[in-house]
């Protein structure tokens, strides 16, 4: 599995789940992915991906996403005024 492959893994947790794992935590959606992919894994097939890692131990994997991010600090009007801008 490639290191681009869990990237894409680790977007689509935090797009559709609210997750933020590292990419090596990934790894068991990525393998479903790709297994899916290849007609391993059907349509109908039900599973569970463990998500080993938090994204927050591997921070600076995502330096290029979180270049275009907006860094809210510990100040709750901070994080509201964040909140109301989007």
């Amino acid at each position: 599995m490639s290191d681009e492959e869990m990237v894409k893994a680790v977007k689509l947790l935090a797009k559709y789940e609210g997750l933020f794992a590292e990419p090596t935590g990934a790894a068991s959606v990525a393998g479903f992915i790709k297994a899916h992919r290849a007609g391993i894994v059907g349509k109908d097939y039900s599973a569970v991906a463990i998500i080993t890692g938090t994204g927050l131990k591997t921070i600076l994997a995502f330096k290029s996403v979180l270049a275009h991010s907006k860094i809210v600090g510990r100040d709750s009007s901070e994080l509201k005024r964040a909140i109301d801008e989007n």
